[in-house]
């Protein structure tokens, strides 16, 4: 006899895990599509697990587990498998999290280990000169950097087209470079920042240079390619049609810090990379690469009065990590459509209703399908050239195979005929009368219908006639056979000798054809 202190340990706490549950980590998935992978009984067994993990008491997964396994209900159409396809489908239940979330322990915070630059990459890096662009993500402003020596790119949002607005984000970008004690020299720019000149000059100690009018800086053109074509395959990849305005935002200042992550070709390491060039913190897996933007989360708010009944998470997507030591997660939450910090987040995979709500969201900001332009607010296409590299380009028409002299033909407009009334005079029906006859003297001759039972009343339908033999073929000094081939013609069935001589006459009837 089993005793029951060690049925109790053995069916009712399986074998020590670090959590009470087990760690669910998704990509951008949504319950539709984890359907896909199982067949029809394993979706009913998975839902079948979830009707037991609530009529049991919402307990933690490796309990349910073991509470099946000892077989303390009856007649249990459950099985242990079921368990764990509800888990891959459906992840961790949002009526457990918000019931059970309770506030974490702070981290321990570390000074980040940083890249130590060799002396002598760091004396070549001077002189630096940045080159400044602006590029319209949904009419968002947004203004883009990139310096000549290290190959960084930056992307800051504006708050509107303003003077000010572009000397308060571009004061933000050498500050990440005299941080780590890297001084700008010069910056260039296009006409549209010529009423920066002066600013620039006198507060931030750097020479201030912009082109002529009609023309352009090629690297700052350049990387405003390369920044859209991120943006592209980050907004792509998510299951939303139209993104709401802070995602958007965000996902285009992340994608641009992101590639500061690889070296650059060009730049003065193929090793090191512009993040370690600028003695920023390292890369964390937890914190910059697990969970990806727009994910949908389970996210712990604190509370004032801690014994009532309210939830203790809300819906929201995942935006960006907090840049500080103690880290953190920055939201948006659904509810609100605002930004939201919080320190513990889970991630559950997305269902119909948070896309539906997400694209209230994008509607209540007047958000459309992507689209991405450059200072004119000319659209941006692919990129197919490297970042940073100046290419030649045709400035000279090409003139080949053109005549200079040559007027090209007035085109026709078929609207205005259309829209004239007098080209559009209805057809009397004497007038159709007189065609109709005209066309009958140009038809063939109907060939007669087949007789049914319908035609005769009572009367049988008459068999078809027996064919005659065919004639025997008649070899000619060239080898070639004369015998007629037999054809069957798909309107009216009706059998026809077609012969094989080199000309046959079409007569005005089907049904003569003569050689």
């Amino acid at each position: 006899m089993i005793g029951d202190t060690f049925a109790y340990r053995f069916f009712m706490h399986p074998s020590p895990t670090p959590d009470d549950e087990p760690e669910f980590q998704f990509l951008l998935e949504t319950v539709a599509d984890n359907l896909k992978f199982y067949i029809k009984c394993e979706q009913k067994d998975a839902k079948l697990a979830c009707i037991a993990f609530h009529g049991t008491g919402r307990n933690p997964l490796p309990k349910l587990k073991a509470f099946l396994k000892g077989g303390y209900i009856k007649n249990c159409p459950v099985l242990l498998e079921g368990v764990d396809r509800a888990a891959d489908i459906f992840g961790p239940d949002c009526g457990h999290l918000k019931g059970t979330s309770t506030r974490p322990h702070p981290p321990c915070v570390r000074s980040p280990d940083v890249t130590e630059i060799p002396r002598a990459l760091r004396t070549k890096i001077s002189p630096l000169t940045i080159y400044l662009n602006v590029m319209y993500v949904n009419g968002m402003p947004m203004l883009t950097t990139f310096d000549s020596r290290i190959k960084c790119r930056a992307l800051v949002p504006l708050k509107n087209c303003t003077a000010k607005s572009h000397y308060d984000s571009l004061d933000n970008v050498p500050r990440c470079y005299n941080r780590a004690t890297i001084y700008v020299t010069s910056i260039d720019s296009n006409i549209e920042f010529n009423t920066l000149f002066e600013d620039v000059e006198d507060n931030m100690d750097a020479k201030f240079n912009y082109a002529p009018p009609g023309e352009h800086v090629p690297a700052a053109e350049r990387i405003n390619r390369t920044i859209a074509d991120h943006i592209r395959v980050a907004v792509h990849y998510l299951p939303y049609r139209n993104i709401p305005h802070l995602l958007l935002k965000h996902i285009a200042v992340s994608k641009t810090e992101k590639l500061n992550w690889f070296p650059v070709k060009g730049s003065l390491s193929d090793t090191f990379t512009p993040h370690q060039f600028l003695v920023l913190p390292p890369i964390d897996w937890n914190k910059d690469v697990k969970i990806l933007q727009g994910s949908y989360c389970q996210v712990f708010t604190e509370r004032t009065v801690k014994n009532d009944l309210k939830q203790r998470t809300l819906d929201m997507l995942f935006l960006t990590p907090m840049k500080n030591k103690q880290g953190g997660y920055v939201m948006l939450n659904l509810a609100t459509n605002k930004e939201v910090t919080s320190t513990r987040i889970t991630q559950v995979p997305i269902t119909d209703l948070v896309i539906r709500t997400v694209k209230e969201l994008a509607a209540q900001d007047g958000m459309t399908p992507l689209k991405i332009e450059n200072r004119t607010r000319t659209m941006i296409c692919n990129n197919d050239m490297l970042p940073g590299i100046d290419y030649e380009e045709d400035v000279e028409p090409v003139t080949g195979g053109h005549d200079p002299n040559c007027v090209p033909r007035p085109q026709r407009s078929y609207d205005n005929e259309l829209s004239n009334d007098r080209n559009c005079a209805p057809i009397t029906l004497s007038k159709l009368n007189n065609l109709w006859a005209g066309a009958v003297d140009f038809l063939p001759v109907r060939l007669p219908r087949r007789r049914t039972a319908a035609d005769a009343g009572d009367a049988p339908v008459p068999a078809p006639p027996r064919r005659s033999p065919l004639p025997p073929p008649v070899i000619t000094h060239s080898g070639r056979s004369t015998r007629p081939i037999t054809r069957f013609t798909p309107a009216h069935n009706q059998v026809l000798n077609v012969p094989t001589p080199k000309q046959v006459r079409i007569a005005p009837t089907l049904a003569e054809i003569e050689y």
